[in-house]
């Protein structure tokens, strides 16, 4: 091979004859033009091509063949309707371009090969509102949570929802792939939901299969240990599907649709029905970023990845809720978008598009390189770059006098005194101590400063006469849930007065402004709106597995109104009310009490 021949190399000189979809097989490694650089076994110096299978499966290929042959993969079809919503059945006609090629297709969200229908005549698209379930009759519950969880029902029934119609289509010519794939979601004469829609397709077998599907138990799973075990919890790239999404806008008009690498997302959720998704958009799926507004708070319009949230039972949308009481604080949050998801063109209820609060966020949003950033959870988990500077400011904390100003000076030079005031404020507000909800990042500059992230805030927003201050300004208590330094940190700048003062104000200003009652109550009541029309149908959905008068039980909810899961959304919409009513007494009385202060000169503040 000479060199010229590198340029059809790099356009598309490598190409397997077979029925699969070319990106399942790409290069990794060539070497043209080999006369001394590397022998082969025999001691010969070979041209050669080195592949790479993306696929969990291994692909045979005994009969494939290498060309050199330019082959131009182009978007030969031609389609009778665009997919989106439609009010009655149609015949979807595709016309080729290239009349040579056969057109194939598949309906239940897998790549065509030679071995799925042949399209001789226009595809019918139908309603499909009483057609049996599919993938949502797969059990997803493993026998023994029933007696760790005994408020799962063993006898339960995922009811027939209607349906989208899922086509994936390719042209192929003498074995030869001559198109790109299609995807395309139909809804006919479904409900226009209050919400953006979201399909995402892909082969069952990359959520299902025993081996390789990373929606289920499968292989990995282990009954010694079954809440932490199964494909569902394995991590890394390795655990990436590819997948193709489609976001519909409310009125039904499409807003992105691309082809993106799939994984599932949490930690406890994962043992959860219904869970979460992390999207990425990679070069090697055809788009680096997913390119739209994906949220009305902000006009940031190019994303690396994002997250499709499944929303728990119990803790309703307090999560999202509370990013979004706390956005124009000096912190980070992970903004949100309801959207209803199909899977296969099946319902998979309600989630919530959020931001990952990662590097590729932070670069975006701050116009920084992402390679020099660090990353900090929780008590020492180095999530990006490094945790010496942190480190070393621990240590200056430890040795020094912070009362001194030039030391507290110094320690502003190295923290954002804003950003973590708000942090403590918010964590403390909210009664929330977990230790995962310690995220903080800088740029690794050397006058780069630490800023603080908002995380996980399922857990808080209960127990309003709970003196979260106290325990997160008593030194000597027992690490239990929030980081060893934590404590360590807090109490010791508080000792410094300029640092205390600027603390106390900005609480008591927060308390009677973006923490007051009716602002919070004014928050609940928008989230409430947007979740109401949507709850029964994804309650339905998900939440029929659940013995609601056991769950009542065990959770020890001192009520007899809750009768359906739809009750039990609003039992804890109602929690969350009265959280807003009572928190900020008995917060102002903690501060009072913890610093020695008079009432009379926080009336107003």
């Amino acid at each position: 091979m000479n060199c010229k021949n590198i340029t059809i190399l790099l356009i598309l000189i490598f190409f397997i004859k077979s029925t699969l979809y070319p990106k399942d097989i790409i290069i990794n490694k060539f070497m043209s033009s080999n006369l001394k650089s590397i022998k082969n076994e025999n001691s010969n110096c070979k041209d050669w091509i080195e592949s790479y299978n993306i696929r969990e499966k291994a692909i045979d290929l005994k009969n494939d063949t290498i060309t050199n042959r330019k082959v131009k993969i182009t978007d030969s079809l031609i389609f009778s309707h665009k997919q989106g919503f439609y009010t009655k059945p149609f015949e979807l006609k595709i016309e080729n371009t290239n009349s040579d090629d056969t057109i194939y297709y598949t309906l239940d969200g897998s790549i065509p090969t030679k071995n799925s229908f042949v399209y001789k005549s226009p595809v019918k698209i139908k309603y499909r509102y009483n057609e049996p379930n599919t993938i949502s009759d797969i059990p997803l519950i493993p026998d023994t949570f029933f007696k760790i969880f005994p408020f799962f029902k063993k006898d339960f029934s995922i009811p027939v929802f209607p349906k989208a119609t899922v086509i994936r289509i390719v042209s192929i010519k003498d074995s030869t792939l001559c198109n790109k794939v299609y995807t395309l979601t139909f809804f006919v004469d479904t409900n226009i939901y209050n919400t953006p829609v979201v399909s995402l397709v892909t082969d069952a077998n990359n959520l299902f299969n025993k081996d390789t599907g990373i929606y289920v138990r499968g292989k990995h799973f282990d009954k010694n240990d079954i809440k932490h075990t199964g494909n569902c919890f394995q991590r890394g790239e390795k655990w990436e599907r590819h997948a193709n999404i489609t976001l519909f806008k409310k009125n039904g008009d499409i807003a992105f649709f691309q082809d993106a690498g799939m994984r599932i997302r949490g930690g406890g959720t994962r043992n959860h029905p219904q869970k979460s998704f992390r999207l990425y958009a990679r070069t090697k799926y055809g788009k680096e970023y997913f390119k739209y507004k994906l949220f009305p708070q902000k006009e940031q319009k190019i994303f690396k990845r994002f997250v499709l949230i499944a929303p728990s039972a119990t803790q309703c949308f307090k999560e999202p809720l509370i990013h979004n009481i706390v956005r124009n604080l000096n912190l980070d949050v992970k903004d949100y978008m309801l959207v209803t998801v199909f899977v296969n063109g099946e319902y998979w209820g309600i989630y919530t598009v959020r931001d990952r609060l990662d590097k590729n966020y932070i670069a975006l949003k701050y116009n920084i390189n992402k390679d020099s950033i660090d990353i900090i959870e929780g008590s020492h988990t180095i999530i990006e770059g490094s945790i010496k500077n942190f480190e070393n400011l621990i240590f200056f904390v430890r040795d020094s006098d912070v009362t001194i100003q030039k030391n507290y000076d110094y320690i502003k030079s190295q923290i954002d005194i804003k950003s973590y005031i708000d942090h403590q404020i918010t964590q403390i507000y909210f009664n929330c101590i977990c230790d995962g909800n310690y995220r903080f990042w800088r740029p690794g500059t050397p006058n780069g400063k630490w800023r603080w992230f908002i995380y996980d805030m399922d857990t808080g927003a209960q127990d309003a006469d709970y003196n979260t201050l106290k325990k997160f300004t008593d030194k000597e208590n027992e690490r239990y849930y929030y980081p060893n330094w934590s404590g360590f940190l807090f109490s010791n700048l508080l000792k410094n007065n300029e640092f205390k003062n600027q603390f106390i104000n900005r609480f008591f200003f927060l308390i009677n402004t973006t923490f007051s009652t009716d602002s919070i109550l004014y928050k609940i009541d928008e989230f409430e709106k947007l979740y109401e029309p949507e709850i029964k149908e994804h309650s339905n959905r998900w939440y029929g597995c659940i013995d609601i008068k056991k769950a009542v039980s065990l959770l020890k909810l001192n009520t007899d109104t809750i009768n359906s899961s739809t009750d039990l959304f609003f039992y804890f919409i109602s929690q969350l009310e009265d959280f807003a009513r009572k928190r900020p007494y008995y917060m102002k009385k903690f501060i009072l009490e913890e610093f020695n202060l008079n009432k009379s000169d926080y009336n107003d503040k």
